[in-house]
């Protein structure tokens, strides 16, 4: 199959979205810059109206809108980086364990148990920690906003020596994708959620960062059910390497014939 090459208006499309996206960064961090005056100035003047309920509601209302916005530029601005953060060769089951934590009380307030079935031993990935937490609390969020009335959060992983990778896998018992939405999952701006409670970019970003990775997501859902996203993530190198090992020496102990004392064919009296 002969190479692809692009024709010359394919490429300055291409440099087109790559300025466009470094001028969304620069948008963005001056966005952000901005909102931290708002929400500055916003948390003093709540302070000052706290006897005044009807201004306060008001204020409330300015701070959601404003932190709603910083939580956009936040998306864009993990879109832009393209992994910039440093690698580091970590146990998974810590990661996850941290979001875990920080989540605790907000999960029991909203009624949600948290099951936790891990493999005996998880090799480590080779991950950017801060950007794989991330990834945890879009899908711990998105799960818990399913279920508003309480349910149950199973959180297993398990390690596929075959394919080299770990799974991660994050199930609720909410209200299920409907099958003709769960294709649009993972598209920017896409949301079922009411007006003002979504970016839509959380999926998105996470498939972005777990790609980055070298691994890949998947999700399934059955309306009234309830959801179950999966994140492959590739073991690191090393582990790789000695599960590979370890797999060859219990294939070859499994082939060798016991030793005996006593010579082939011989009975006793």
């Amino acid at each position: 199959m002969d190479d692809f090459v692009p024709s010359e208006e394919q490429l300055l499309h291409l440099q087109r979205l790559a300025a466009a996206g470094q001028l969304s960064a620069a948008y963005a961090h001056e966005i952000n810059n901005l909102l931290t005056g708002v929400l500055g100035y916003a948390s003093l003047v709540r302070r000052m109206v706290a006897d005044r309920p009807a201004v306060a509601s008001d204020v409330d209302r300015i701070r959601e809108q404003a932190e709603r916005i910083a939580q956009l530029v936040r998306h864009l601005l993990d879109l832009s980086r393209r992994g910039g953060g440093t690698r580091e060769q970590v146990d998974l089951s810590m990661v996850v364990d941290r979001v875990l934590g920080l989540r605790e009380r907000p999960l029991k307030r909203a009624n949600v148990e948290i099951v936790r079935t891990y493999s005996e031993v998880v090799p480590r990935v080779e991950v950017v920690p801060e950007e794989i937490e991330q990834v945890v609390l879009n899908i711990l969020n998105n799960a818990v906003q399913a279920m508003p009335k309480g349910g149950r959060l199973e959180v297993h992983l398990t390690v596929d020596e075959g394919e080299g990778q770990v799974c991660l896998e994050i199930k609720d018992t909410g209200c299920g994708i409907p099958p003709e939405v769960l294709p649009r999952v993972f598209e920017p701006f896409f949301t079922t959620k009411p007006r003002g409670q979504g970016t839509g970019l959380g999926l998105y970003v996470s498939r972005c960062i777990v790609e980055r990775h070298g691994g890949t997501m998947a999700i399934r859902s059955e309306v009234g059910v309830g959801t179950s996203v999966q994140v492959f993530l590739p073991l690191a190198r090393p582990e790789a390497s000695r599960l590979a090992r370890d797999r060859e020496a219990e294939e070859e102990e499994h082939w060798l014939l016991p030793l005996t004392e006593e010579p082939f064919g011989t009975e006793e009296a």
